[in-house]
């Protein structure tokens, strides 16, 4: 039995990083689109605890500073547990949290209960993108650019999407359907496999973009979208 490690060898440059980028788009897709989806929920939250518009908009505002906030968390956790684990764990925490939204009777419970959910997507979208630098070395700014696209889509059509979805179902039926599609994350996550299959951290792999190199590709594919 060879005893090279993955930590000996260059990226493959795709095969199953092709799946890689897929779950990475389905993340950013999901995280970023409910996002602003929730300028459509907001106008429905409004109507339905009477709150003031500044005390409801607080609501959009806990759930990006988890997006944000969680980001560098989910990175660490995925070095310490590995990235398929963490990522799973997200689309659990972003699934349930938007379930258990649906059944509050309070603005104040949606604040803890919706901030969670934006936690779980935070957790779920950047270890995605470092298993990316994984599986790329020569082809990163396409498998970015590509990954990357999701957040564009998501943007695009969950808010169409949540607007039926509102006008059909209510602001709860739309949270319970965005639930089950939240637990897509789960998937996702199951995509992401090791290299080695007794690996399980990118810190074990020779290639590791660093945080500015990552940033960077981020930011050359924003760039291409808008063009």
């Amino acid at each position: 039995m060879s005893d090279t490690k993955a930590g000996d060898k260059d990226p493959p440059d795709g095969g199953w990083g092709w799946f890689i980028v897929i779950a990475t788009f389905i993340t950013s897709a999901l995280g970023t689109g409910s996002f602003y989806a929730f300028g459509v929920l907001y106008v429905a939250f409004l109507d339905a605890f009477g709150q003031s518009k500044a005390a409801t908009s607080l609501v959009g505002t806990i759930l990006a500073f988890g997006i944000v906030m969680m980001g560098s968390v989910g990175l660490a956790l995925s070095r310490r547990f590995g990235h398929r684990t963490t990522v799973i764990a997200a689309g659990i925490l972003t699934s349930t949290s938007l379930l258990v939204t649906s059944f509050m009777t309070s603005l104040y419970q949606v604040y803890f209960t919706y901030g969670l959910a934006g936690c779980g997507m935070g957790m779920a979208v950047v270890p995605c993108v470092e298993m990316i630098g994984v599986y790329f070395k020569r082809r990163l700014s396409l498998a970015i650019g590509l990954a990357m696209a999701g957040t564009g889509g998501g943007q695009c059509l969950l808010s169409i999407v949540t607007q039926l979805m509102v006008d059909t179902y209510g602001w709860r039926g739309t949270l319970t359907i965005l639930s089950a599609m939240s637990a897509n994350i789960c998937v996702a996550g199951a995509l992401l496999k090791p290299l080695n299959v007794g690996q399980s951290s990118a810190t074990e792999y020779k290639v590791i973009p660093t945080s500015k190199d990552l940033s960077t590709e981020i930011g050359r594919a924003s760039c291409r979208e808008r063009v």
